[in-house]
């Protein structure tokens, strides 16, 4: 199970960055130039994007309670 929670970390990790460099576009001067469907569409990109950092976030902390009781018993 160690290995499952490496991987989620590095998903996580990853997604993270991601997520970090594609907000900067809300402070970018360009972003006011899109039309409103292309805005609509990023800040929706964005919210999947925190949400699935959210669920990540969750599982590796459940992953790793749950590999801390098998090591316990």
């Amino acid at each position: 199970m160690r290995e499952e929670i490496e991987n989620l970390k590095i998903e996580y990790k990853e997604l993270k960055e991601k997520y970090k460099n594609f907000i900067e576009i809300f402070d970018s001067p360009k972003f006011n130039l899109l039309l409103y469907e292309q805005k609509h569409w990023i800040r929706k990109q964005a919210e999947v994007m925190e949400e699935y950092l959210k669920i990540l976030k969750k599982r590796i902390r459940l992953e790793t309670q749950l590999e801390n009781e098998e090591n316990y018993i």
